[in-house]
């Protein structure tokens, strides 16, 4: 339990003074509580009946408000105090569960806060180490966990803990005897609680696991719904979805089962504890060894425990839950970042970009091999080649979401290790084949990067991408939702929405990743000659499978299985007779075969 208490603290952080006022509160809860008891034990055996006061302190109280026989002929006195200690107990049952809730508001505000900044800050290797649905789940699921724990379960805790503490001392005074046979119940179900609580944690992570395999599925067929119905395959998804629920529900029944059996005897201890007590306290009552009065309070201060040992089990279940929960948080916080806030920010992309002797392995996988070429600044660079053959990965490694496993990528000279990354970015404009778009309107989606960008710049920027017409048709026009990533565009419309978000963006180099592979040639044509037409102040970089969009770019390589196998314009490329004139001569006849038609 000493680390699980290690482990609260440290997220308590920043809110430790303000949860330390709740835990006050609920003392002063069990105090004031405690205390009526004793009230109701002085009304019966010192005002209405003829025992001397316990104690002296209750003397010296209780003549404060008057002798024995003015408080007898006016008992309601009495009651106004019990109701004076439940209205006390009552203002620090609200300040227990005003401090609670706001450090624990707080906390979950700034733990989200936290994960969501890791997310936007984490090394994009990281990120392919986990499935995206089990990172919604950490961030959604395992938060709310925790937010339950501290607002009400932590709590719950300590005020049980503090009122068995307290009614124990309060029952020893009364009577020891009694006292002890409490005690050694609670110490019977403090032994099975610490059981308990080892056993469900193993099966909280067990839990976990097969919840976040549940919504991770369940996220990508939501995703993927569209071909699911293409392909008729409900049937086959249901069965998976059923395997993987079932798969849950079984871990899930575990637990159950595993609580119940702890429930069943923990119910038997607490009541078998009152039966004792019953049985023993009016035994020696009987035999006058106790005021009926101390019988009446210490059934009162046992019927004061039997909730919070009943939920002893309850709630250290639920610690053992946020305890997983917390460590699955702290799994993703405890990642590695980029960095950036190293390397120089003054680099003017004003000579050129160099790969020399770069390769790239990816889990024991060969991505790159020896990649040497030199792209001159305002110059434009085509690559060419088959799917898989590492075109993309080459822009991942000039962008910095990877490092080069040998060699070097310089930049004027500079090695693109020792270069801010988040300027780097800031120069670069990516634009990729899978168009990711936001749940706004198209205008916002299109000036994203900047929300002061005029409209007029916007109209350009859609009109160099041919899609401002097509904008325009639409209902709202610029003002029109996009639905879940474009569910109602395109995919050579979203592509063009990309484009032109990316042309707005401030850049020195301008990639296009196949962004143009949804749309007709006749479309790449009109928005390859757009470009062109633009002033040519920037390095730009063209990853298309069309000889067509890349043909007129200075330099053009030619990718295989990792390798640059061809180098060199359009021209030279034409006349080596390889691999870029086969692909030329074959969509060429696909082309005329289409405007044939």
């Amino acid at each position: 339990m000493l680390s699980e208490i290690k482990l609260f603290w440290k997220i308590l952080k920043n809110n430790r003074f303000t949860y330390i006022l709740s835990m006050i509160s609920t003392i002063f809860i069990q105090i004031f509580s405690g205390l009526t008891p004793i009230v109701v034990m002085v009304t019966i055996d010192s005002i209405i009946g003829n025992k001397g006061y316990k104690y002296k302190i209750l003397k010296d109280i209780f003549e404060i408000l008057g002798d024995r026989e003015f408080l007898r002929n006016n008992i309601y006195i009495l009651a106004i105090i019990i109701v004076i200690l439940t209205l006390i107990s009552c203002i620090f049952i609200f300040l227990r569960n005003f401090y609670s809730n706001l450090a624990c508001e707080n906390l979950i505000y700034n733990m989200k806060e936290k994960i969501y900044n890791k997310f936007l800050k984490l090394d994009i290797r990281c990120l392919n180490e986990y499935l995206t649905g089990d990172l919604i789940q950490r961030s959604s699921s395992d938060v709310e966990t925790v937010r339950k724990l501290f607002s009400v379960q932590l709590v719950n805790a300590f005020g049980s803990f503090a009122t068995i503490f307290l009614v124990v001392i309060m029952m020893s005074l009364i009577n020891f005897k009694l006292a002890f046979i409490s005690i050694s119940s609670c110490f019977l179900i403090s032994i099975l609680s610490y059981i308990f609580y080892k056993k469900m944690s193993l099966i909280f992570k067990k839990t976990d696991e097969t919840e976040a395999s549940l919504f991770v599925f369940i996220k990508e067929v939501l995703f993927n719904i569209r071909v699911v119905k293409a392909f008729n395959k409900e049937k086959y998804i249901l069965d998976i979805f059923n395997k993987k629920n079932n798969e849950f529900n079984l871990t899930q029944n575990k637990l159950m089962k595993t609580f119940s059996k702890f429930r069943a005897i923990n119910d038997f201890l607490t009541y078998f504890q009152l039966g004792v007590v019953l049985i023993v306290g009016g035994y020696e009552t009987i035999k006058g060894n106790m005021n009926f009065g101390d019988l009446i309070a210490f059934v009162i201060y046992i019927n004061m425990i039997i909730w919070p040992i009943r939920q002893i089990g309850q709630l250290l279940s639920d610690m053992a839950k946020a305890k997983v929960s917390i460590f699955r948080i702290f799994e993703i916080l405890d990642l590695k970042e980029e960095d950036y806030k190293k390397g120089v920010a003054c680099i003017k992309f004003s000579k050129n970009i160099e790969f020399k002797n770069v390769s790239l392995k990816i889990l024991d996988n060969l991505i790159l091999e020896n990649i040497n070429f030199t792209l001159n600044a305002k110059e434009s660079l085509g690559i060419i080649g088959s799917t898989a053959s590492g075109k993309s990965m080459l822009m991942y490694l000039l962008l910095g979401f990877f490092k080069p496993t040998s060699g070097e990528i310089l930049i004027d000279g500079v090695n693109i290790n020792d270069i801010n990354k988040k300027y780097l970015r800031e120069k670069i404009s990516l634009v990729l084949q899978e168009s990711e778009l936001f749940n706004l309107s198209i205008l916002e989606n299109i000036r994203i990067t900047d929300k002061k960008i005029s409209k007029d710049k916007v109209y350009e920027a859609t009109k160099t991408a041919f899609i401002h017409d097509e904008i325009l048709n639409f209902t709202s026009g610029y003002e029109t939702m996009v639905i879940d990533n474009g569910a109602n565009l395109s995919g050579g419309q979203k592509q063009r929405l990309s484009i032109a978000r990316g042309l707005l963006k401030p850049f020195e180099v301008l990639i296009l990743d196949d962004s143009l592979s949804a749309v007709d040639m006749n479309t790449d044509l009109k928005i390859n000659n757009a470009l062109k037409s633009m002033n040519k102040d920037f390095t730009s970089i063209i990853i298309s499978h069309r000889v067509s969009t890349i043909n007129s770019c200075d330099k053009i390589i030619v990718m295989d299985k990792g390798k640059i196998v061809e180098m060199g314009n359009n021209e030279q490329l034409l006349k080596l007779n390889g691999i870029y004139s086969k692909i030329s001569e074959i969509q060429s006849k696909e082309y005329n075969i289409e405007n044939e038609k």
